[in-house]
């Protein structure tokens, strides 16, 4: 909401941080290089997994992330549409099984773990986040980014809504 001055001083040393490997939890990714080349289409949609029960969805979110991924889910199965591209969330695994129980249901969706991120940013069309900082790292590696719920960057990028997603 500044309306003095603007210098993109900020966003450039946070771009070139992350453009050297940083990243948060980067002791929790696996060492960089792109993997599952076997399993992903050409034209893929990334979207990073928040753990369910934390405060940023249940406080900042009007929906849950069971909610996001089905219906995610349900809109990649229709004809045409991208592969929907899964990564559980490296602190709390066992916080990503009812996520699992939903993805696995369709066809045209993937869950992966082993796979770091900025290589899933890079290689993607788009990252499609409730309001994880996931999404804040992709805007600031200068890709498509779509929120679905309330974040500090949700002005810098695209607002999603989950019940039109053919117009996302």
């Amino acid at each position: 909401y500044d309306k003095g001055g603007y210098s993109t001083d900020c966003f450039d040393e946070l771009s070139e941080y992350l453009k050297a490997g940083g990243t948060k939890f980067a002791h929790l990714q696996p060492e960089k290089g792109f993997r599952h080349s076997d399993l992903l289409k050409d034209e893929f949609i990334f979207v990073p997994l928040q753990i369910p029960h934390d405060t940023v969805i249940k406080n900042h979110s009007p929906i849950s992330c069971e909610e996001f991924v089905k219906a995610l889910c349900e809109w990649a199965e229709k004809e045409g549409n991208p592969q929907v591209v899964f990564k559980g969330h490296p602190v709390n695994a066992q916080s990503m099984l009812p996520l699992m129980n939903i993805i696995e249901q369709y066809d045209n969706v993937l869950f992966l773990t082993d796979c770091h991120i900025h290589d899933m940013i890079e290689k993607s069309a788009a990252t499609y986040v409730i309001n994880s900082g996931t999404g804040q790292e992709a805007m600031l590696l200068d890709k498509t980014v779509v929120v679905f719920g309330n974040c500090d960057y949700q002005r810098a990028v695209i607002t999603g809504g989950i019940a039109d997603l053919d117009k996302v």
